[in-house]
């Protein structure tokens, strides 16, 4: 009897580790559901502040290609109306050149001018 009484000590006891064990585990499993949550979690957090950081990140760069744009067509609009101006005012000299030749005023300039060397 008495070997079965310490064979029952023995069960008991192995039993009871494997109780143990077993509840050990089940904490551990929780612990681990726990963080894979949050993993979870933060991973989603993450994801929409970085969605959030491309959507600005995108209306910055369409507001500088705006403004580049805008910056390109001033210098070309600028470029052009110096080109325009300096044409006009090669056409005004023509047209003061020509007043003077045929109206006989640099005839009359000349001459003036011979007889005030004299």
């Amino acid at each position: 009897m008495l070997q079965n009484e310490q064979v029952e000590k023995e069960m008991k006891q192995k039993l009871e580790d494997h109780e143990h064990r077993i509840l050990k585990l089940e904490d551990n499993q929780k612990e681990i559901n726990y963080n894979i949550k949050q993993l979870k979690t933060n991973h989603e957090e993450t994801k929409i502040g970085l969605l959030e950081i491309r959507s600005i990140v995108l209306g910055e760069s369409n507001t500088q290609k705006d403004l580049l744009g805008k910056l390109i067509d001033l210098h070309f609009n600028n470029k052009t109306l110096e080109l325009n101006a300096q044409v006009e005012t090669k056409k005004l000299r023509l047209q003061i050149v020509a007043i003077l030749l045929g109206s006989g005023g640099a005839i009359v300039a000349i001459f003036q001018w011979i007889v005030s060397r004299l």
